[in-house]
């Protein structure tokens, strides 16, 4: 799937100090699709897509279980609210380029799956291959083969948006694509494209989507590489914190 983004578009009211970056873990799995369907419920096209039923929750489960444990080139990252027992106030998966052969051999197997799993039937699967198929063709065209770091879903429930959540997301995978010298690419909902923009993405190509739901196709370029020891610093630290 294509970026999935749902948070505010005006500037954070006031930051949250409560509010902390972790990586996601497999308890978190059973509140991440309520928080996504909570942070979506502004546009009706995803309720016809993603309807909020049993078996909906189920394959949700089973797809961030799967990307979780199985996709080395996927980082979930979760904001907490460290005053309300680490509530789950909103994640964000990001994509980064496989390190070996073997993490592109993993995270090939899992997309491999994902296709085979294919939707959950509770939703419209003409509209969902519509849109999907259109929002991945529109990035192998923009991206080509260059490598990238590419944010796939990023959501904050309502409850904590305007609160500086979406910009803690961000800054993290932006940081991991300005440590390698890498463009960053995602497709916004038109509700978030101003936070993109305020982070340096810009739109290259916009598209109306099966339903009428307009993404816009936003790309950051890549800043100069830091240098090799910092890097390697950083990804040090980020493997001890778990990140």
């Amino acid at each position: 799937m294509a970026t999935i983004a749902s948070i505010a578009s005006n500037p954070p009211s006031k930051p949250n100090p409560n509010l902390v970056l972790a990586p996601v873990t497999i308890d978190d799995i059973p509140a991440m699709s309520p928080v996504w369907t909570e942070a979506f419920n502004i546009y009706p096209i995803m309720e016809r897509m993603f309807p909020w039923t049993p078996a909906q929750q189920a394959w949700w489960d089973a797809a961030n279980t799967r990307t979780l444990l199985h996709d080395p080139t996927v980082r979930l990252i979760k904001v907490v609210d460290t005053a309300n027992h680490d509530k789950l106030a909103g994640y964000a998966q990001w994509y980064v380029p496989a390190r070996n052969k073997e993490e592109e051999e993993k995270a090939k197997k899992v997309k491999e799956e994902e296709k085979k799993t294919g939707w959950c039937t509770d939703g419209d699967v003409e509209m969902l291959n519509n849109v999907f198929n259109n929002i991945e063709e529109e990035k192998e065209k923009i991206m080509e083969d260059r490598p990238h770091c590419f944010l796939h879903i990023l959501c904050v429930h309502p409850t904590y948006q305007r609160q500086g959540a979406s910009s803690l997301l961000l800054h993290w995978g932006c940081d991991i694509a300005d440590a390698t010298g890498i463009e960053a690419y995602l497709a916004a909902a038109p509700k978030a494209v101003p936070v993109y923009e305020r982070f340096g993405f810009k739109g290259v190509n916009t598209a109306v989507q099966s339903g009428g739901f307009l993404h816009t196709f936003m790309l950051r370029p890549a800043k100069g590489k830091k240098e090799s020891k910092e890097c390697e610093e950083e990804e040090k630290g980020r493997e001890q914190r778990g990140d």
